[in-house]
């Protein structure tokens, strides 16, 4: 479980990350997670490389890959998916958001999937294929993220009254042909 609280006046919001302890070229990632309700804040599982530096090319240096990230104040029925690269600076680049539907889900949870190839991303929401795109794939090392992030220009306003909130995820899993 990832939280965002208030303590004080401050708001508090978690991050769980691999780096420096499990990072792979390809593969599929799966998570299971039960999304946050709270305008102003969003859940994300997203995949980074350590080299995704100013002036880079995800090719050679990496990406940030959004396998989801979900913004309840303007999406409420779906996930964005998106790829960034460059570095946070002037030379930052992004493709997307690519939006993919939420299915029912099972219990308030939805699973979340990412087929990662030598020549293409895939996305899955609930079982079904969101994305599929053969363009600015990485091929360097990514490590995992869940985070829960707060950013009215993001997310919208926050609702403080709705604190506090949970992405309660029920597992990741990754799997190598």
């Amino acid at each position: 479980m990832i939280s965002a609280q208030l303590r004080g006046d401050s708001v508090l919001a978690g991050i769980i990350t691999t780096d420096n302890h499990f990072s792979t070229t390809y593969g599929y990632f799966e998570c299971r997670a039960r999304l946050t309700r709270t305008k102003g804040i969003w859940p994300a599982f997203w995949l980074l490389s350590r080299t995704n530096k100013d002036y880079s090319r995800p090719e050679t240096h990496g990406a940030e890959i959004d396998i989801f990230e979900y913004y309840s104040h303007s999406k409420s029925d779906s996930v964005a998916h998106g790829l960034h690269w460059g570095g946070y600076g002037v030379t930052h680049r992004v493709e997307g958001p690519v939006w993919g539907a939420l299915g029912k889900g099972e219990d308030g949870y939805h699973t979340f999937g990412f087929e990662w190839t030598p020549t293409s991303y895939t996305t899955y929401v609930d079982g079904k294929k969101t994305y599929h795109g053969d363009q600015l794939i990485s091929h360097v090392p990514e490590y995992i993220l869940l985070s829960v992030e707060v950013d009215a220009a993001v997310a919208g306003p926050l609702n403080r009254a709705d604190l506090p909130d949970q992405f309660v995820v029920d597992y990741v899993r990754v799997y190598k042909k």
